[in-house]
């Protein structure tokens, strides 16, 4: 396997801005500095939470892993001034290939322990929303997971985090993206660039041949309360200030008198 590159080295391993701009199909990008160390944003994950699967290139995630070296690098395309699409990529060294090793598999048990849930993250002005961890994809060398918001605007968060000898590979694709497989794309570049690196399958490829999750069981019991968005997340989407819950039912409603008679209440009501 190929050793661990010095920490200088590091920086000559990342995608630069045209070759990131090709692969997720933007223009306009703006880079930012280069990071020399690991990211620190745990308490933006969600309490009791794992942030390994949540954040890219997290201190609480690496800390007792062993690292020696890290790059980190974020990537926005800019609309109307405003960060539109981010894109972060990071890597991170190690003194040995069973050390980055041990470090990937202590991230796919907590990637897998987190896949399907759901989960309230607090925001800004400690207005809350939802967010569901998508299937986790596990190729063996690489892991895959999409986050998705439940705000009705298409937002998600890719994850993608790759094993190549010495060095782990952590990217995050945060935006509304039309190809599911972004982040996972821009792992391969990453890993591709690596000195040494072996052939293997793309893994965009390995995300399209994994079996659709297991439908639940007929006489599995319903979630005892859907997760309806509370007031504050209503709010801050439609912009209507100081909203109230009504009422909360537990069945479906029964308009079916205030229809005209042979209309289908489906698009009615």
């Amino acid at each position: 396997p190929p050793p661990a590159p010095p920490a200088p080295a590091l920086d000559s391993l990342l995608l630069s801005v045209d070759r990131i701009a090709a692969i997720v199909g933007l223009t306009g990008l703006d880079p930012q500095q280069v990071a020399t160390t690991l990211y620190h944003d745990g308490n933006a994950a969600p309490a009791g939470e794992p942030v390994g699967p949540y954040l890219i290139g997290q201190r609480g995630a690496y800390a007792e892993t062993g690292w020696i070296s890290a790059r980190m690098q974020s990537v926005r395309q800019l609309v109307d001034g405003k960060a539109d699409q981010k894109i972060f990529q990071g890597l991170v060294g190690y003194p040995s290939a069973a050390a980055a090793a041990a470090a990937f598999a202590e991230q796919a048990r907590q990637w897998q322990a987190s896949a399907g849930r759901t989960v309230t993250v607090t925001g800004s002005a400690e207005s809350t929303y939802l967010c569901t961890f998508g299937e986790l994809t596990n190729t063996g060398d690489a892991l895959a997971m999409t986050r998705h918001y439940a705000d009705g605007t298409g937002w998600t968060v890719q994850r993608a985090l790759g094993q190549c000898g010495s060095t782990l590979v952590d990217v995050q694709v945060s935006g509304r993206w039309k190809d599911a497989t972004v982040a996972a794309d821009l792992l391969d570049a990453l890993i591709a660039g690596i000195p040494g690196a072996p052939l293997r399958s793309p893994t965009r490829d390995l995300l399209a041949a994994a079996p659709a999750p297991a439908a639940a069981p007929v006489s599995a019991p319903a979630p005892a309360e859907p997760p309806l968005l509370p007031p504050q997340r209503v709010a801050a989407v439609t912009g209507l200030p100081e909203l109230e819950v009504d009422w909360t039912g537990t069945a479906l409603f029964d308009d079916s008198t205030t229809l005209a008679v042979g209309e289908s209440i489906g698009a009615f009501a």
